[in-house]
């Protein structure tokens, strides 16, 4: 008898689906990574892979509505058919560019002064052929020290 019991259980268990789809940038045609996937008539939650791609398992019902969320893009709720789980679902986000602050950069007059330094004379010393030349900014002051 508590086989019976058991199967009567798993028979009353609402059916699952699997939902597959990719969501995309409504304005670049490219993939959201790591947007985020909420189906609203349960706690099914997926996260887009970095080709936009999710799966969600959900209970099988007539309608289904999805609640897309990602930093960057306007939160979107898509409302798909009876046939989602047969079809692959490609769900457009619309961009929502976040507006930063100005930010100024300065540069200390210490680092100013290096950048601006420059060498006066290049020695190669390191082979035969070229020892003690010079580079043409030297006027071809061989041997000369580099100090002014």
């Amino acid at each position: 008898m508590p086989e019976a019991h058991g199967a009567s259980a798993s028979a009353q268990a609402t059916p699952t689906v699997s939902i597959e789809g990719r969501v995309i940038d409504a304005v670049a045609l490219t993939p959201v990574p790591g947007a985020v996937i909420r189906h609203l008539s349960s706690s099914a939650t997926a996260v887009a892979d970095n080709e936009g791609r999710f799966s969600l398992e959900v209970e099988t019902i007539g309608v289904y509505v999805l609640r897309v969320e990602q930093l960057g893009y306007e939160d979107s709720q898509a409302m798909l058919p009876s046939t989602a789980p047969i079809e692959f679902t490609t769900i457009s986000i619309q961009p929502k560019p976040i507006e930063l602050q100005g930010l100024e950069v300065s540069v200390a007059s210490q680092f100013e002064q290096r950048r601006t330094a420059s060498a006066r004379e290049v020695r190669v010393l390191d082979h035969p052929s070229f020892s003690a030349s010079t580079c043409s900014c030297c006027s071809g002051r061989s041997g000369s020290t580099g100090s002014s």
